[in-house]
């Protein structure tokens, strides 16, 4: 990698080892465990394919936690998540694609955008397969063909125009907080639009509220009652909500005694959707 602070978190199971590494750019290894489960197998005199899958089932977790631990950083710092998709045993190699997906699906959760990039330990052996393949009286070129080969994709590659994002960078492309945003402000999100990945976008004093989706408050719950405190504290509130604004979301401001001022709406624009905020009082 080009990028000297690009993580990348590994995980291997292909075989008997359950494995992890934390790879900073591509060359720097920060931590690399490895469980082995060779006294497990030693009596059978070889892996057993259903026992080393179970035991990767068991050791993976903390492998990888051990990994991260050891490498300094924690999940949310890997800029990708690599996992050995082939070759080896099929059960062993299910557990680390397993891990990483649920590791991905953890990221996106908190509308942290990584990336996978699959590990593929047979290009090698495929290059020279189809090396092989050439005509006998060309054969003598082989080493010539591989050496230039690989020296043009040492030139030529880029991985960060494999369409990578760096996650400093903003992948959804918004604009217009800055017209919104004052400081201390509180945005009150009535609708059941999915926003949260607009708030790493906010500065770090803004503070934000749903009061509406598939499980709404209301003033007289518990989590509403602390809602209703934050908003009476607040210096400055807006809404925040799926452009336009839907009277379903009009209804759950209502709800908490808070109304649009008329003409206070301004429109950030994202990659996905519209997205209106209104001034409240």
């Amino acid at each position: 990698m080009e990028d000297a602070g690009q993580l990348i978190l590994a995980i291997e199971t292909s075989c008997d080892d359950t494995c992890a590494a934390v790879v900073a750019g591509g060359r720097e290894i920060l931590s690399n465990v490895i469980s082995s489960q060779a006294r497990f197998h030693e009596r059978y005199g070889g892996v057993v394919p259903e026992i080393a899958s179970r035991h990767h089932l068991e050791l993976v977790n903390a492998v990888v936690d051990e990994a991260l631990a050891e490498s300094g950083h924690a999940l949310g710092d890997m800029e990708a998540i690599a996992a050995t998709s082939r070759p080896g045993l099929i059960g062993a190699l299910l557990i680390a694609l397993f891990c990483l997906f649920t590791y991905v699906a953890w990221l996106f959760l908190f509308a942290i955008l990584r990336y996978i990039l699959a590990f593929e330990m047979l290009s090698g052996v495929l290059l020279l397969a189809a090396l092989s393949l050439l005509p006998a009286n060309r054969v003598r070129y082989v080493p010539a063909i591989m050496i230039l080969s690989a020296f043009a994709m040492a030139l030529g590659t880029r991985y960060a125009n494999w369409g990578r994002v760096p996650f400093s960078d903003d992948w959804f492309g918004v604009r217009g907080v800055e017209q919104v945003h004052r400081p201390g402000t509180i945005y009150i999100l009535p609708g059941a639009a999915p926003l949260s990945f607009l708030i790493h976008i906010f500065p770090a004093d803004a503070r934000f509220i749903g009061i509406g989706g598939s499980f709404p408050l209301t003033p007289g719950d518990a989590f509403g009652a602390r809602a209703v405190g934050m908003i009476r504290a607040a210096p400055h509130l807006r809404s925040l909500a799926a452009a336009p604004t839907d009277p379903a979301s009009i209804a759950a401001l209502h709800r908490f005694g808070l109304t649009i001022i008329p003409g206070s709406c301004r429109v950030i624009r994202t990659k996905r959707a519209d997205v209106e905020s209104c001034a409240l009082n």
